[in-house]
């Protein structure tokens, strides 16, 4: 979305007839600037983040959840989106879990966000639905979905 509006600054300044003289090309070749600088903040903030995460995936299945896809959105922000499948039938050590994500602050916090997520999927019923996985937006902004097949798509 910053990217468009630089985009459609710079493109209008340009179509102008202001966008010839010296002080119109200064400001998109900053607006430029500014976009690129954007990308190069956003993408060393996600490499920084797939390393918290990949440093936690062994404490989260071990704590049951298991991820199950995984999308990278690159774009302004930036967003990782991870599929998560808990299942109660594994081993899981949730207490050891806690212990071993405590230096991992992201990896804690994914961790108390799936617990989170379980107990509301618990109470929600819908008709000739199955509880299917949680997405968790990493970005900005975080965000979670709850995902619901129908009972006969469960396994498709």
């Amino acid at each position: 979305m910053l990217k468009n509006l630089l985009d459609d600054a710079k493109n209008k300044i340009l179509e102008s007839k202001i966008g010839e003289n010296h002080i119109s090309k200064e400001i998109t070749d900053g607006l430029n600037k500014t976009f690129h600088l954007g990308q190069e903040v956003a993408s060393d903030k996600i490499l920084s983040l797939i390393d918290e995460f990949n440093a936690a995936l062994p404490y989260l299945s071990k704590a049951g959840y298991t991820l199950h896809e995984l999308e990278v959105e690159l774009g302004l922000p930036p967003k990782l989106i991870p599929h998560f499948v808990y299942s109660a039938d594994l081993d899981s050590d949730e207490g050891a879990a806690d212990e071993n994500l405590e230096d991992n602050r992201f990896g804690y916090s994914l961790l108390k966000v799936l617990r989170t997520a379980g107990n509301i999927q618990e109470k929600l019923q819908f008709d000739n639905m199955l509880y299917s996985h949680v997405e968790i937006e990493l970005s900005f902004v975080p965000n979670i979905r709850l995902v619901y097949k129908m009972a006969h798509l469960k396994d498709g």
